[in-house]
């Protein structure tokens, strides 16, 4: 080939651009024509790259610089088309093998997206004016390819621009007119330069394209079909479908197709429009005509209610028309739940929190968990950290707390066997085992934990597991004491009493999840009666009426079960038997257990230690003796495992009054007789 004919080719490609919806350049290649000298400036005007020359109509074609044009970008000191270069397909230096060409940014053995296969380019037989209506047969000088018939005029609604036909509508290097070229950025729709795509077209790149018939772009951007394909109603295929007619490598409307009116091939000339497949100037069944076109402007959102009237687009929608009117319709999975035009479908339902398969939907909170949203229906999401979702069920969130359920320890299906428990993610030796050693003293703070004249002294402990605290009641004020293991007061929560009852002597205290558990040994009705607060106090419920027959009343619960321990005999001659009652946790009123206990003395306290009880024998300033005594018990049989008497003697002024298990330690309360000396907490190891 000459060098003039390939400087030619260069600057047809140049002009060409991204052309009906293609992201290929008319004729493909490289953009580079360097040696070309000044023709190549004179003619490739506002392209200009290379070595330059004289300059043309769109710039100086000085030092080989400039902006790259749309549909190109820069590799090295030339503008190219990566979607149908082979030498730089889909991105700079990325070359085709031998045989292959490069279709829609893909290196491959055929074209797609609506193109043919010219030696290793992939072209627009239609308007290619080297390669016009088939493979090799270039326009003479001074004529344009259009419908792949070479003439001095271009047919089909298209634009003579230089020695190409455009469609000015839509071609951003020609928008609205020979030579506009949008920015970068923008595309050209409904022949203005913008943002936003309108008419009902979609932004696929820098191009406004129909995605129903678009063969690089069927359905969605950058779906092309393959060879001999063609998009129909968004679906790639060999047929057409919905009344449409093949022409090509096209479905066309051939009542309405200005490019094929009537029958395929059949273009309009300059000026005519096509209306029930004739050519004409004037339109017909209640059409009007709107440049080349006849179009209803009732419906058409290109030119909805008067020509020219392109509706606009919005983010995540389709422009649409209705009775003249423009509006725009979501593409799902969005939705435009604010109801602003402004930002269009702003919300996407299928994986929106507050929006989840629609509107409005907000997914609830999960215990120990982050609610999800996927694919519009809420669900589970992330754990938190410690927990997770080992029964399945997304409805009560991550239930299980791996650090020490038994049957999850450190992980789903983990069981912990036989007297196995689970502590901190591991299956360790369940619970506590002597012997027992002590091993700290702590000291509490005088103002609340010693004996006043109102006997405001601590009576009953318990430890709060899902806290990590101890919590202390106290025995003639309205209020429990929440305590650290290091013996710092953290918060007073204040339990107030409702109905007749007056809380005149508070004897122990428990504690799940959720609740805090206490007895009144001698209220005003014959009690003790149980009561049952929310964690932050305020007013307590009454979930029992049961009238014991003497002692403290001491509770423990664990296992789903409420242990309430008593003295048979109404009398303090520590020689009597005492009795421990099991109740479910849900309805402590009914005992479902009695376990008689041979302890010296009354029952001071009972604590639960993960898989047995523990009892304090009780002890009070006319005992005997003040040592400490402790028993390990079976909860379902009620047999005694361990008995560890005098296993200390906290000595005068103190008294044994609470017991609690926490973290492998077992702690006793040592309430203090005397007005301005605090109570203690003695610290015993177990084995």
């Amino acid at each position: 080939m000459r060098l003039e004919t390939s400087c030619r080719a260069a600057r047809l490609r140049a002009r060409g651009g991204f052309w009906f919806g293609l992201v290929a350049a008319l004729a493909g290649g490289s953009l580079a024509w360097s040696g070309c000298g000044s023709s190549a400036g004179t003619e490739a005007g506002s392209t200009s790259s290379g070595s330059g020359g004289t300059g043309g109509e769109g710039g100086q074609g000085g030092g080989g610089g400039g902006a790259c044009g749309p549909g190109t970008i820069l590799c090295g000191t030339a503008c190219v088309a990566t979607a149908s270069d082979p030498a730089n397909c889909g991105g700079c230096d990325n070359k085709c093998e031998a045989g292959e060409v490069c279709s829609v940014g893909q290196c491959a053995l055929q074209c797609s997206g609506g193109t043919e296969k010219c030696g290793n380019l992939c072209v627009t037989t239609a308007s290619d004016p080297l390669n016009c209506g088939m493979c090799g047969n270039a326009c003479a000088a001074g004529e344009v390819c259009s419908a792949g018939q070479c003439g001095v005029q271009c047919a089909g609604g298209t634009e003579k621009c230089g020695n190409l036909c455009v469609t000015t509508a839509s071609d951003p290097l020609n928008c609205g007119m020979c030579g506009n070229a949008c920015a970068a950025g923008e595309v050209c729709s409904g022949g203005q330069c913008g943002v936003q795509c309108a008419g009902g077209s979609t932004k696929c790149g820098n191009l406004c394209v129909s995605t129903a018939t678009d063969p690089a772009n069927c359905g969605m951007c950058g779906n092309a079909c393959a060879a001999g394909e063609v998009c129909s109603a968004g679906q790639c295929g060999v047929q057409c479908a919905g009344g449409s007619t093949k022409c090509g490598n096209l479905c066309v409307t051939t009542a309405t197709d200005p490019a094929n009116c009537g029958m395929c091939g059949n273009a309009c000339a300059a000026g005519e429009a096509c209306s029930g497949g004739q050519c004409g100037f004037q339109c017909a069944g209640g059409t009007v005509q709107c440049g080349n076109i006849c179009t209803n402007t009732t419906f058409d959102p290109a030119n909805c209610g008067v020509c020219g009237n392109a509706c606009p687009g919005a983010p995540n929608a389709t422009a649409t028309c209705a009775q003249g009117s423009c509006s725009f319709a979501c593409a799902a999975p969005f939705e435009n739940c604010n109801l602003s035009a402004a930002d269009g479908c702003e919300v996407n339902t299928s994986t929106s929190l507050t929006n989840c398969g629609g509107c409005g939907v907000a997914c609830a909170a999960l215990p120990n968990a982050t609610p999800a949203c996927a694919g519009g229906i809420c669900g589970l999401g992330a754990c938190n950290p410690g927990f997770d979702d080992c029964d399945g069920n997304a409805q009560n969130g991550c239930e299980s707390n791996l650090g020490n359920d038994k049957n999850n320890c450190g992980g789903c299906g983990i069981v912990c066997s036989g007297n196995l428990a689970c502590a901190a993610g591991s299956c360790v030796v369940a619970g506590c085992y002597g012997p027992l050693t002590p091993v700290q003293t702590i000291q509490l703070d005088a103002s609340w934990s010693s004996n006043t004249d109102t006997n405001f002294h601590p009576q009953g402990m318990t430890y709060d597991e899902a806290a990590g605290n101890l919590v202390i009641v106290l025995q003639d004020a309205p209020q429990l004491r929440i305590v650290s293991l290091a013996g710092l007061l953290l918060n007073t929560v204040i339990v107030s009493p409702t109905g007749p009852n007056v809380f005149d002597y508070l004897t122990s205290v428990a504690a799940d999840a959720n609740f805090y558990y206490f007895a009144d040994y001698t209220c005003n009705n014959g009690c003790p009666d149980l009561f049952r607060v929310g964690k932050g106090g305020g007013v307590p419920t009454q979930i029992s009426n049961e009238i014991a027959a003497y002692g403290g009343y001491p509770l423990a619960i664990g296992g789903g079960k409420m242990f309430r321990g008593e003295i048979i005999a109404n009398t303090y001659d520590y020689t009597s038997l005492n009795q421990i009652r099991v109740s479910d946790l849900a309805t402590p009123d009914t005992v479902t257990q009695t376990h008689t206990i041979p302890i010296a003395r009354g029952i001071g306290d009972l604590t639960w230690d993960g898989s047995t009880l523990w009892a304090l024998g009780y002890s009070h300033d006319s005992s005997p003796n003040r040592d400490v005594d402790l028993l390990k018990i079976d909860p379902v049989t009620g047999a005694v495992l361990e008995t560890h008497l005098n296993v200390y003697n906290p000595g005068a002024p103190y008294n044994p009054s609470g017991l609690a298990y926490a973290q492998g330690h077992l702690y006793v309360l040592n309430y203090s007789e005397t007005s301005g000396v605090g109570s203690t907490l003695t610290k015993l190891a177990c084995q």
